[in-house]
């Protein structure tokens, strides 16, 4: 056998385990990259639910406040019919009821509303915060394989570095040694 053969066949161990660690660095790499994606859109997800609640949250509070004024409506109408039914038209009392019942409306609307946009507000911080979590996730997935393809790429590098010596010094590790 030459010395090349020789070369190959005590070589040969390291080459293929330092492979075999290059491509679980590149697989591990890739899982982060995968990792990040998945949690991205499983985010996206989440915070698209959250912005649609805050939509019907806001509708919801409209609602509400509409009905609000529609039973004021129905308190200003059963007043005016009373004061026409009783004859006493349309003096400073009436008036002041209406204005105060008016107002009163108003501001129960008003808290309606209100708390809707409280609530989809809420919604919404909820959902940007949802992506920036996916976000940090993200980057720290792949900050992660990056660092499992660096450790296996060193690990390969330091079995192949081992073979090499191992060959070209093939006694120096019983002289020192053993």
């Amino acid at each position: 056998m030459s010395g090349l053969e020789v070369l190959a066949i005590q070589a040969a161990p390291y080459i293929l385990s330092a492979a075999g660690s290059a491509v679980a660095g590149v697989s591990a790499m890739g899982e982060g990259k995968a990792g990040a994606v998945a949690g991205r859109q499983a985010a996206e997800f989440t915070a698209g639910q959250l912005e649609r609640e805050a939509a019907e949250d806001r509708a919801a509070a409209q609602r509400a406040a509409m009905e609000e004024e529609a039973k004021a409506e129905l308190v200003q109408s059963r007043r005016a019919a009373l004061a026409a039914a009783s004859g006493a038209g349309a003096g400073a009392s009436l008036l002041d009821m209406y204005e105060d019942t008016e107002a009163r409306a108003q501001y129960l609307a008003d808290i309606e509303r209100y708390k809707g946009e409280s609530k989809a507000r809420g919604n919404l911080d909820h959902a940007a915060a949802t992506r920036v979590q996916a976000g940090n996730a993200a980057a720290a997935s792949i900050r992660k394989g990056d660092a499992a393809f660096v450790g296996t790429m060193l690990e390969a590098t330091g079995t192949a570095a081992k073979g090499y010596a191992e060959y070209r010094y093939p006694n120096s590790r019983r002289a020192r040694y053993g």
